[in-house]
C-alpha cells in the first residue's frame, strides 16, 4: 500500500469508518436530526448544520488544492446561512459531504507518493500537510458536532 493510498483510508475512516479518535462523522451526523442540527445551544457558536457545510468547504477546497490551484473559501461558503432546514436538506447536506470526500480520498489514493512533498499552491505547507490536516479538521469539528447535535438537556 502506498502513502496516498493510506492517507485517503484515513480519510474515510474519519468519515465513516473506525476512528482511533471516536465515532465518525457519519455516525454522529445519522443520529441528529435537522432541527438539533440548526440550533445555536451556544451563544456566538456556529451549529452542527454550519460546521458540517464547514467541512464541506474545507474537503472541496482541499480537492482544488491538490488538484494545483490556489484556493481559498468565501465566507459564506465557509460559513453560510442555513436557508433550507427541513429534514430532506440536512440528509442532503450529509450526502453532499459524503460524495466530495469520497472524490477527495479517491483522487488522493491515485496521488503518486511524490506529489507528497510538493508545496501547495499559494502556500508554504505541502500536500502531505495539507491531507493529514484535513483529517484532523474533520475528526476536530465532529467532536463539536456530536456535542452541538445533543438534545438540549444532554450539554
Amino acid at each position: 500500500m502506498t502513502e496516498t493510498e493510506r492517507i485517503a483510508d484515513q480519510l474515510v475512516r474519519a468519515f465513516e469508518g473506525d476512528t482511533w479518535a471516536g465515532r465518525s462523522i457519519k455516525s454522529i451526523v445519522t443520529e441528529i436530526s435537522a432541527e438539533q442540527a440548526a440550533r445555536h445551544p451556544l451563544a456566538g457558536s456556529h451549529s452542527a448544520w454550519e460546521l458540517l457545510r464547514h467541512l464541506a468547504t474545507w474537503v472541496n477546497v482541499t480537492a482544488i488544492r491538490v488538484g494545483g490551484q490556489a484556493h481559498d473559501p468565501t465566507d459564506a461558503e465557509n460559513f453560510g446561512p442555513i436557508a433550507d432546514q427541513s429534514p430532506d436538506a440536512w440528509f442532503e447536506e450529509w450526502q453532499k459531504l459524503e460524495r466530495s470526500y469520497r472524490a477527495l480520498a479517491a483522487s488522493i489514493a491515485r496521488l503518486p507518493d511524490e506529489r507528497l512533498d510538493d508545496l501547495v499552491p499559494g502556500r508554504t505547507y505541502s500536500v502531505y500537510h495539507l491531507l493529514h490536516g484535513i483529517i484532523q479538521h474533520s475528526l476536530y469539528h465532529a467532536g463539536q458536532i456530536a456535542l452541538l447535535g445533543r438534545p438540549r438537556n444532554g450539554l
